[in-house]
């Protein structure tokens, strides 16, 4: 059975996803937006993914919106259960990275990631491709989420479309406060104090910018861990429990992990 038909048949029909396919199609060519570059200035040809268990679904809006209640329905949708509840957290849950070892239940999961927003942490997965850019996120305990996209890969037009709609969906809700923090163990920190650099890489064909970008200084001062690097800056982490830390700004954590003798850079 070819993957394409046994995606379609299992879950974009059980969703009610008719207008989602994988292969382009003159059927499918008929009802494609225009895509364009950043600029906006040109028309964009359709970038028809080849590896396409890694993505390139193409959908309405209507058809991510029933993806969406899948995961607000923790595997059942409309009275149909297509996966467990049990599968469902699973998918949310990293659980392979030294980091899951130490307790971090944020990251990524089974092609399912966490975003924190205002202390709110969203589940789902975003995409983009030349021409145009896609995310899907989603609040399990609240029961509200959103799929949006843009005919367009501007990476700033889609940041500040999904903070309307989260700002609209939650406008009625109070954001939860940070994890409590606990006692800093200065010891624990000074033994990780040096200069790091990325050792696992998303693309391989990004390797040489992921290892500039990615060099990070840790430093220790006021009794708080502090992270440097080119692109986010200084940030500082306070202790929750553990090895695991979290920024004092908002609720996104990390954990300290492996021997720090061969990890540190002098």
């Amino acid at each position: 059975e070819k993957f394409e038909d046994y995606v379609a048949r299992t879950w974009f029909q059980p969703l009610g996803m008719t207008g989602a396919a994988y292969l382009e199609t003159p059927e499918v060519r008929s009802r494609l937006a225009t895509g364009y570059p950043p600029g906006g200035e040109i028309r964009q040809a359709h970038f028809n993914v080849l590896l396409r268990p890694a993505g390139g679904i193409v959908a309405s809006a209507r058809d991510m919106a029933n993806y969406v209640e899948f995961y607000l329905g923790r595997g059942t949708f409309r009275s149909s259960m297509l996966l467990p509840k049990e599968a469902m957290d699973r998918m949310e849950r990293p659980a392979s990275t030294y980091a899951a070892a130490e307790g971090l239940t944020l990251g990524y999961g089974l092609y399912n990631y966490s975003t924190v927003w205002n202390n709110w942490v969203f589940h789902g997965h975003g995409g983009v491709v030349p021409g145009a850019q896609a995310d899907m996120a989603y609040l399990p305990d609240e029961g509200v989420g959103y799929a949006v996209m843009i005919n367009c890969e501007n990476e700033e037009a889609m940041n500040q479309l999904r903070d309307i709609v989260r700002s609209f969906l939650l406008r009625d809700r109070k954001s939860p406060l940070p994890p409590p923090t606990g006692i800093v163990n200065e010891a624990q920190i000074a033994d990780y104090i040096g200069w790091y650099a990325p050792t696992t890489h998303r693309s391989e064909n990004q390797r040489y910018l992921e290892n500039v970008l990615g060099f990070t200084h840790v430093t220790f001062g006021n009794g708080q861990l502090s992270l440097w690097d080119l692109t986010n800056g200084k940030i500082a982490y306070t202790r929750i429990t553990g090895r695991l830390y979290r920024r004092l700004d908002n609720s996104r954590m990390l954990a300290l992990v492996g021997d720090h003798r061969y990890s540190t850079l002098f």
